[in-house]
């Protein structure tokens, strides 16, 4: 699968979850999770290839877009921490891209 289909891929999945009525808040918890960590690895396998890829950026842009709770902070938090370990991005790229999400006022 080339990398616009799996990034398609992970935008479909993301809008399924958030039309999603789950059984149990785990269930919920869980599938967020799973799609956020699958853009991550997106991200990771995308900078491997081109350190400046713009798919780096519009997989953020949606982890970000997608932020709306506090679970959904530590998720993105616990992204952009491993991003930082792998040197894909710095702290002060962490900061600005935290600053874009729809509940920047929590941090």
């Amino acid at each position: 699968m080339n990398k616009e289909d799996k990034f398609g891929e992970l935008k479909t999945q993301m809008r399924h979850y958030s039309e999603t009525r789950f059984a149990t808040v785990e269930e919920e918890e869980r599938a967020n999770k799973q799609i956020k960590m699958g853009l991550l690895e997106f991200i990771i396998e995308s900078h491997s290839i081109d350190s400046t890829s713009p798919n780096i950026s519009a997989a953020l842009k949606l982890i970000f877009d997608s932020t709306g709770c506090m679970e959904d902070v530590v998720i993105a938090r616990e992204i952009l921490d491993i991003l930082q370990d792998k040197g894909i991005l710095t702290l002060n790229e962490s900061i600005a891209w935290m600053k874009t999400a729809p509940v920047n006022r929590w941090y």
